[in-house]
């Protein structure tokens, strides 16, 4: 029975220092979230509109995507994609197309009024942010 505990005890020091990065982790990307929070807020945007522009742009020419991708990459419900979606194509930032032969498939594009809303908020993120998300991800 010593052998046993000793043997589990031996176990939980490795795993410490694996739960301790774990938890490092985890705090840093909280403080990042809040800081694109303070970002997104002081450019009157919302962030989870601002995250589904980005997810298209980055994708590159033609910056679409179907509603499945984006679904795997947010990992959000498919309902709340959908009110995104919604609220995105009401501003004309997004267009959803419907496939000719099956009008079930559809694919959603960044519009250039979406993708000038994701350049000016690059634009903002620079300078004293870049400093700010930079102290959030080193632990400071």
């Amino acid at each position: 029975m010593e052998d046993l505990l000793r043997e589990l005890d031996d176990q939980a020091e490795d795993a410490r220092p694996v739960v301790d990065v774990l938890i490092d982790l985890s705090i840093r990307v909280r403080r990042v979230g809040q800081v694109l929070a303070g970002i997104s807020r002081d450019a009157e945007e919302n962030l989870h509109d601002l995250e589904v522009l980005t997810l298209l742009y980055r994708l590159g020419e033609p910056h679409r995507a179907s509603p499945s991708q984006l679904l795997r990459q947010l990992s959000i419900t498919s309902g709340a994609l959908t009110g995104r979606l919604d609220s995105l194509e009401s501003t004309g930032c997004i267009r959803r197309e419907r496939g000719v032969r099956d009008r079930r498939h559809v694919l959603v594009e960044l519009t250039p009024a979406g993708m000038d809303r994701i350049i000016r908020v690059q634009k903002l993120i620079q300078g004293p942010n870049v400093a700010e998300l930079a102290a959030a991800l080193g632990g400071g």
